[in-house]
């Protein structure tokens, strides 16, 4: 008797949880959040995004963490500034290093190592007002006992 893993879980297994934020317009010139992370720490594998409707112009797009706590230092960026792609179809990856994020044709990439998040959000940033929809997925594993994340 032949038992097949379902393709879900492979991926479950080899980067955690995937929870798909649906299709949405980007904020503009102003923080939103693009995912809310509860119950406590997770380890963020890897973070994606894909226009699904054509954006219009280019625009300087940071993705970071904001988490819930307070204190005075400013929480770390997920990436720095990278330009979204504007044709529905493309995919765009964040590093999860602070570095640049990367803008691909087709594919994707996993971080190397993860990126550890607390409670709070996973924000997008855009520097113009722009139309169009970006659908972003992350896969995560909780480090903590009801720790989860949804889209928001």
């Amino acid at each position: 008797m032949t038992n097949i893993v379902k393709s879900q879980d492979v991926r479950t297994i080899a980067l955690g949880i995937n929870v798909t934020r649906a299709a949405a317009a980007l904020p503009s010139t102003t923080i939103g959040s693009i995912f809310t992370i509860t119950g406590g720490r997770i380890l963020i594998r890897s973070l994606t995004g894909l226009v699904v409707t054509t954006l219009s112009g280019t625009n300087a797009t940071t993705v970071g963490l904001t988490p819930t706590y307070t204190g005075t230092s400013a929480p770390a960026a997920l990436s720095s500034a990278g330009t979204i792609p504007v044709t529905a179809g493309s995919p765009l990856i964040s590093k999860l290093d602070g570095g640049a994020l990367i803008v691909v044709a087709s594919g994707g990439i996993i971080a190397p190592s993860g990126w550890i998040a607390v409670a709070g959000a996973v924000t997008i940033t855009t520097a113009s007002t722009v139309t169009g929809t970006v659908q972003w997925d992350i896969t995560y594993v909780p480090l903590d006992i009801g720790a989860s994340v949804a889209a928001a």
